[in-house]
């Protein structure tokens, strides 16, 4: 039976493949080599190392798989090399350098941003308790720049990982493990010998896993869900909306077509801003984070997974979400600073020129990307610039998205739910549950939502936010969806229409990752739906998109002077209401809880 259903599915997906109607190929796609670095340097960001290692590798709630499974599983069908292999973390652009070896944090060996966790599902509540890796915010909140062998590690920036490539791999090597008996016996001996689990219960689950895994090469092979994201990128919001939506509700119809990725964005000061995600969609911290917990694969109960059935409440609210660590990691980007230039490694900033750019910030970037504190709240807040898609000309496909994309909700005793509507009910009801079981005091479940700030989610308005630019130049590439690969070129007049992406080397002239071809790398189309490169002009004609006159060459360097030069000492500060001047630790000179 089991050989008749190997060979048969095997068939199904050659000749599927062999068509060239599939995205999904049995084969592995080459990846990059590591970039030989001989030191890696972390910054002086505001946080000790038991901070950074807390941050790094503290579990969230996302459970993926049981991490025995993980070190026995080959890449996929065609090789014997392990999920695990640093070769196939360091393709993936995983950071596996740590900065501090055999931190507690870490005693499995993990990439940063992979956590270990344990939790007993619903469905099996008196299970075992297997360790699992899921990921957590330092996954794609932990940027890496190298430059002639230094690493230098950037805390809260965006990450280069290809989360979608290792979802997709994954699944080929679950897949491999249950088609192929070599790799199939191989696996339940290992799992069996690391976990005390019978021979029996690994096989079921071994079963359950390749038949979700299947279903999406099904779906895959009809149409592929989501536009190519690549290194650093993710169409954020489309995947936490078809994770709980489609997957945890199991209403396969409820699965939207993703074409809106976005850049990994960077962490520090976002607390302080009156609204986040790029949309400007979301107005409190911890809705935030859990329906990025939900979206990376958090267990959930909201369906009976032997029928597919709604759970009664309040047991179908249950969830693997850990909102106590989310709400520690959250007050720890409150003590996070943005790095500073490191001119040890990356030279010196020429600061009579930078004194020129910030002239020149302040009169062409300071009214929408100048720090604007709202001291009509307390604590305060930065309030920052909605700008209409049209307006602003770039990709519209994340926002709009947001605004048209809907999902059945009969499953939970609604009608049809708009992206906003549904975010905004399951983040509250899951974040309920856990603060319920947690017995915290409305006191204590304020302070954990985030200076008590209610659960707002807004998907009327085709806006995108522009935000305080301190510490852009350790966050490349540029615009929100990653599409211009260097400052210069976004203040340049004319992008690159494609660009080589995967590596890490540094350009510190042009400001952003070097884009020379090398061998395995990706290459970023800004023709492909969701990856325009346009919008944001200084130009004097009548494109679209154009926010300021022309740049001369020497003002562009200016201004990217200024811009890896840029403090809370020098950055514009104004009062949102009045305009005026401000000045001091309003301004975020103490980027501590207020």
């Amino acid at each position: 039976m089991r050989a008749a259903y190997l060979i048969s599915a095997t068939l199904l997906l050659i000749i599927a493949t062999g068509a060239g109607v599939a995205a999904y190929k049995l084969s592995d796609p080459d990846m990059p080599a590591a970039e030989t670095i001989t030191r890696l340097v972390a910054l002086d960001q505001g946080w000790s190392d038991a901070e950074r290692g807390q941050y790094h590798y503290t579990p969230q709630g996302t459970l993926l798989l049981p991490l025995s499974w993980l070190k026995a599983m080959d890449r996929g069908f065609f090789t014997s090399k392990k999920l695990l292999a640093p070769e196939v973390l360091v393709g993936l652009r995983e950071i596996t350098d740590p900065v501090a070896p055999g931190q507690k944090w870490n005693d499995a060996g993990l990439p940063v941003g992979w956590t270990v966790d344990r939790w007993a599902s619903p469905a099996n509540p008196n299970g075992p308790r297997l360790a699992k890796v899921g990921f957590n915010c330092a996954a794609c909140h932990t940027g890496q720049i190298n430059y002639h062998g230094t690493g230098i590690l950037i805390e809260g920036g965006g990450s280069l990982h290809d989360a979608g490539a290792l979802q997709a791999m994954i699944g080929k090597a679950v897949l491999a493990t249950e088609w192929l008996p070599w790799k199939r016996s191989r696996f339940l001996d290992a799992v069996v010998a690391e976990t005390g689990q019978t021979q029996n219960q690994v096989s079921a689950d071994l079963d359950h896993a390749a038949s979700v895994a299947w279903q999406g090469v099904k779906q895959s092979l009809m149409r592929p869900q989501y536009e190519p994201e690549g290194y650093g990128r993710l169409d954020a919001l489309q995947r936490i909306a078809n994770t709980v939506f489609a997957d945890d509700l199991s209403e396969p119809s409820n699965n939207q077509r993703g074409n809106g990725a976005v850049k990994f964005p960077f962490l520090w000061d976002i607390w302080r801003l009156d609204w986040v995600q790029y949309n400007a969609a979301v107005r409190q911290p911890m809705v935030r984070n859990v329906g990025e917990a939900l979206g990376v694969r958090a267990e959930t109960n909201l369906v009976d997974p032997a029928t597919g059935q709604t759970n009664p409440e309040p047991a179908r609210w249950y969830s693997s979400v850990n909102v106590q660590n989310l709400q520690w990691m959250e007050e720890a980007l409150q003590r996070l600073r943005p790095p500073s230039w490191p001119a040890s490694i990356l030279g010196p900033i020429n600061k009579d020129l930078s004194a020129r750019g910030r002239g020149l910030f302040d009169t062409h970037c300071a009214g929408c990307h100048g720090i604007k504190v709202d001291q009509t709240v307390q604590p305060v807040e930065w309030r920052v610039t909605e700008i209409p898609v049209e307006k602003i000309g770039t990709s519209p496909n994340t926002a709009v998205n947001f605004v048209e994309h809907s999902y059945s909700g009969a499953k939970l005793g609604k009608g049809t739910l708009h992206a906003a509507d549904a975010l905004a009910l399951v983040t509250e009801k899951v974040k309920e549950n856990r603060y319920a079981a947690l017995g915290l005091t409305p006191e204590q479940q304020a302070a954990a939502d985030g200076f008590g700030r209610k659960n707002i989610v807004v998907g009327d308005k085709s806006v995108y936010k522009a935000r305080p630019l301190v510490g852009i130049w350790a966050t490349p590439p540029y615009l929100h969806n990653g599409s211009v690969p260097t400052l210069r070129d976004l203040l340049s007049i004319d992008r690159p229409a494609s660009f080589g992406v995967g590596t890490r080397e540094y350009d510190p002239e042009n400001v952003g990752y070097s884009t020379k071809a090398f061998p395995g790398n990706q290459v970023f189309d800004t023709s492909t739906p969701g990856n325009s490169n346009l919008g944001h002009w200084f130009a004097n004609d009548a494109r679209p998109g154009t926010i300021g006159p022309a740049l001369t060459v020497s003002d562009r360097m200016a201004l990217i002077e200024y811009l890896k030069d840029a403090s809370y000492d020098n950055y514009p500060c104004t009062d949102a209401t009045t305009g005026a001047k401000l000045t001091g630790a309003i301004c975020g000179q103490q980027a501590t809880k207020n």
